[in-house]
């Protein structure tokens, strides 16, 4: 039986990325940059949670009728991630390339989980051949 993908699937794939990409960085490049990469996965770790949140709210207000106050809520969310994000890079002094390395990882892990969860994607539980469809 083939799985969804699903928010908390990609939520732990970015959080497994965000840790090989950080510990790679920090090897390979600096410290500085790995600590970077790591601050930016988990900013995105944080920002798809409240996305996923405010998604929701937004549903449960479009049923009450509030819909035009639920409207509000993702560019306040959007707002406050910029500001968050302008707060890690200038008062952190975080590492430019290493956070948007960092960010990316949210895009490669959505990226590996929606693969998964396709239909041309080969079967976990089947580790045997595939039989062809015709």
């Amino acid at each position: 039986m083939r799985q969804r993908a699903t928010i908390a699937g990609i939520e732990r794939r970015t959080a497994i990325i965000g840790i090989l990409s950080a510990a790679a960085l920090s090897i390979f490049a600096a410290p500085a940059i790995g600590f970077a990469c790591a601050l930016g996965s988990v900013f995105m770790i944080i920002n798809f949670f409240l996305l996923a949140l405010v998604g929701g709210g937004i549903l449960a207000l479009a049923r009450g009728g509030t819909a035009p106050l639920a409207i509000l809520l993702i560019p306040l969310k959007l707002a406050f991630f910029i500001g968050v994000s302008y707060l890690i890079i200038a008062r952190l002094h975080a590492n430019v390339p290493g956070f948007v390395a960092g960010v990316l990882t949210q895009f490669v892990a959505i990226f590996i989980e929606v693969w998964r969860a396709s239909p041309g994607a080969p079967a976990l539980e089947n580790s045997g051949i595939r039989e062809k469809r015709i």
